[in-house]
């Protein structure tokens, strides 16, 4: 309904009702929460973001909750609707350069696999010399809360510090694993278990963590780009919550909604003073209507003015607030 944010979609989400409702019940982006966007404090990192949004719009699935493949799922269509747009901006670093690439993705590029495994837990198994028993890691699939602990623990400058790979990668890892089952011992403590992996060589942990951020269900990584350095062909990671939990994706900041940001909040103003809307509820409008209401004030305003032989009218004699000028 055109002015109205409050009405709920259910829409079927890629986790397919492995730990919560299948469906999620969500409403279109209001003015209001789409502020976020601009927030630094709402909006530090991605997952951040993800779930300042959510907490707004959805209604029946705590946003802490979702798992990483069903956020990312849920953004591209709430961020699609409510701006109008067909694609979004990502930025990927080559495997080989280390190059920094912003590429336009479209959204129906973007395949999407639904849950078939009702599997709560997840297993790896380590390998490697040294090991006299099997190890196995016993995980559960990546959410935003895991995101907002290992964002905690890392910095954005560690990233790039080869002293701290290990210290970040575990402090990845550490959130998803439920415990690590050595023969027919299961270690569960969480000291114990960091233990056990601090005690392991890098590459093993990297081995880890190559699995873990992986979802068997969600939007999957089947496009790839060309490097504008080195021309090497890397494939997209739409699931990185490491990058996610620390940074602020370029899949928000390169669209057109920052350069409009203060235009949308004046015409808000605009609304309250000449008696059309009051703030509150211009607030409350969604976001993928806002154009349209805008554009018809001007059309409406344009013709008043065609119509006026006096010479124009200004936007508060169009509205009454003041009588028109002889």
């Amino acid at each position: 309904m055109l002015g109205n944010s409050s009405f709920y979609r259910s829409i079927l989400l890629p986790s397919n009702g492995l730990e919560y409702s299948q469906f999620a019940q969500i409403k279109k982006l209001p003015v209001g929460a789409a502020a976020a966007l601009e927030d630094t404090f709402l909006a530090g990192s991605q997952t951040e973001l993800f779930a300042s949004i959510f907490s707004c719009i959805l209604k029946n699935i705590p946003a802490e909750e979702l798992f990483w493949a069903d956020a990312f799922y849920l953004w591209t269509l709430v961020f699609s609707e409510a701006f109008k747009i067909n694609n979004f901006t990502m930025l990927q670093s080559c495997d080989k350069c280390g190059k920094n690439n912003s590429i336009k993705v479209p959204f129906e590029k973007i395949s999407v696999l639904f849950n078939t495994n009702k599997e709560k837990f997840l297993k790896y198994h380590i390998s490697g010399e040294g090991l006299q028993k099997n190890i196995f890691v016993v995980y559960e699939r990546r959410k935003l809360k895991h995101n907002f602990i290992s964002g905690l623990e890392t910095t954005g400058a560690e990233l790039n510090n080869s002293k701290h790979t290990k210290e970040i990668i575990l402090a990845f890892i550490k959130p998803q694993i439920k415990f690590i089952q050595i023969g027919k011992e299961k270690i569960l403590k969480a000291d114990e278990i960091v233990d056990l992996l601090d005690n392991l060589k890098l590459k093993q942990i990297k081995d880890i963590f190559k699995v873990l951020p992986k979802s068997d269900f969600g939007a999957q990584e089947n496009l790839s780009f060309s490097c504008t350095e080195c021309e090497k062909i890397n494939r997209f990671e739409f699931n990185n919550p490491l990058v996610s939990a620390i940074y602020n994706s370029e899949f928000v900041n390169e669209q057109e909604y920052f350069k409009n940001f203060k235009t949308l909040l004046e015409t808000g103003f605009y609304f309250n003073k000449f008696g059309l809307m009051k703030f509150d509820s211009f607030l409350e409008l969604p976001m993928s209507e806002v154009q349209t209401i805008m554009q018809v004030a001007k059309e409406t305003l344009e013709r008043a003015n065609g119509s006026n032989k006096g010479g124009g009218l200004t936007p508060e004699e169009f509205f009454g607030i003041a009588p028109p000028v002889e």
